[in-house]
């Protein structure tokens, strides 16, 4: 059963305007004091070359991630829960009223979306659009199923304009335009820029959208989406960020109301679309399922290498997994805090 996540008093200051944050969880786990392993917002991945990357969290074994199946609705509930009510008594804490995330129609800003409204209420709650040169149609239209599913009122932001004045401005620097990963990661920055602006303007606290799984593997954006208040997502691998809104979609039906994430959302591939056609399992080199089990039976579980692979995985593809884990603490450090729950105790 999932532990409950615990607080000791300090200071945070989770955002650069005048309001900073007394307590912080207490990073209590056994994998996470092995790990270093931190939180994640917004829209943007990197996945190389310094800050490059998508992150992660540890996870216990999902063998569908897509169809979200693997832990029982009692043991989603209680997950659910777990970092609903840490997600509630920070933004309390921290003195807000109001939170803002970046809507990607992805099924992480999703499933953070649908747990903001319920935390808060959808009067409370501004999501943002924030397209970009490689965005798709289908992402804008599953964002705008999913407010119009939970009630919450969005806007668009392009960031076409600013990314060009960013390209334009550093040509000379650069000896030609930006492209490859500075391109990919000042997309993500230039979002980030976005909501940061409309939070201090607006008094709204920033949330993360990150998981475990990303954050492991250094994928995300320093500076982009790694930047918020808090990752309510951030203690759980992206094989139950999958179940649980598949869980938050079956509750919904059962109690007689609209299922709020969209079921496109559920069935395509993950993208953080930084690029033309990329799919995140592809540039991660991984599939979710496979690199969540490695995760968990290694610092989860304790298991060596060797022990790993000897489950049945790919000697080197495990060592791949825990090599770039250990080679991307210095990004988790820089993500904002999750719920320390022992989910996978």
């Amino acid at each position: 059963m999932p532990q409950p996540a615990r607080w000791r008093a300090g200071a945070f200051c989770c955002q650069d305007g005048p309001f900073c944050f007394v307590g912080i969880l207490e990073l209590a786990s056994a994998s996470w004091a092995r790990c270093n392993l931190g939180g994640r917002s917004g829209n943007g991945k990197e996945t190389s070359s310094g800050d490059t990357g998508h992150k992660g969290r540890l996870s216990e074994p999902r063998r569908n991630n897509r169809a979200g199946k693997g832990s029982s609705a009692v043991e989603l509930a209680q997950k659910y829960e777990l970092a609903l009510e840490a997600l509630k008594s920070y933004v309390a804490k921290a003195g807000f009223t109001d939170v803002v995330l970046g809507l990607s129609g992805g099924i992480d800003s999703s499933l953070t979306a649908t747990m903001c409204v319920e935390a808060f209420g959808a009067q409370h709650v501004h999501g943002f659009m924030l397209p970009g040169p490689y965005s798709t149609d289908h992402s804008l239209i599953d964002a705008e199923d999913l407010a119009r599913n939970l009630g919450i009122e969005t806007q668009v932001i392009s960031i076409l304009e600013p990314y060009r004045g960013f390209e334009a401005a550093l040509e000379s620097a650069l000896g030609g335009s930006l492209s490859g990963l500075a391109s990919e990661n000042t997309q993500a920055r230039c979002r980030m820029v976005s909501l940061m602006a409309i939070s201090n303007a607006k008094n709204w606290l920033l949330i993360n959208t990150g998981n475990k799984s990303e954050a492991c593997m250094g994928f995300s954006t320093l500076y982009g989406d790694t930047a918020g208040a808090f990752a309510p997502l951030g203690g759980f691998y992206k094989t139950d960020v999958f179940a649980l809104s598949r869980w938050v979609n079956q509750r919904a039906i059962e109690q007689g109301s609209v299922a709020p994430i969209p079921e496109h959302v559920l069935v395509k591939p993950p993208s953080a679309e930084l690029s033309p056609d990329a799919k995140d399992e592809e540039v991660m080199g991984i599939e979710y399922d496979v690199l969540d089990r490695i995760l968990i039976a290694h610092y989860e579980q304790g298991l060596s290498i060797d022990e790993v692979a000897a489950q049945g995985f790919d000697a080197e593809q495990v060592a791949y997994v825990v090599k770039r884990t250990d080679g991307f603490a210095f990004k988790r450090a820089m993500e904002p805090p999750f719920p320390e729950a022992h989910f996978y105790a």
